[in-house]
């Protein structure tokens, strides 16, 4: 599969790599809140064309998305979450650490 310059594709991975392509000492965390989960097939589809680091597992709860990235070596990544940003409980903690949290419909 190919990226098309113009698409929203496109779009969205400037977005995504704006934000997880930032030189910083710790590796970037991009946050995505989406409670609808509209965004989910995009990401999924964006993470196979462009090699994107995603975790993103509707039926995951969020503790135990927590205590995966407690444990897990920093690298650049989305982390998806099926609520809204006011929402986050368990992740809270890194939802402040995070480089962006994206909440859009």
């Amino acid at each position: 599969m190919s990226r098309d310059k113009t698409s929203f594709h496109e779009w969205l991975w400037t977005e995504i790599n704006g934000i997880l392509g930032r030189q910083s000492p710790v590796a970037p965390l991009f946050l995505w809140c989406d409670p609808g989960g509209q965004w989910l097939d995009l990401l999924h589809s964006a993470a196979v064309v462009d090699g994107i680091e995603l975790w993103a597992d509707p039926n995951q709860h969020e503790l135990v998305v927590r205590d995966r990235f407690h444990q897990s070596p920093r690298d650049p990544r989305i982390v998806w979450l099926p609520c809204s940003r006011e929402d986050i409980t368990w992740f809270k903690c890194y939802e402040l650490e995070a480089e962006s949290v994206w909440e859009k419909t």
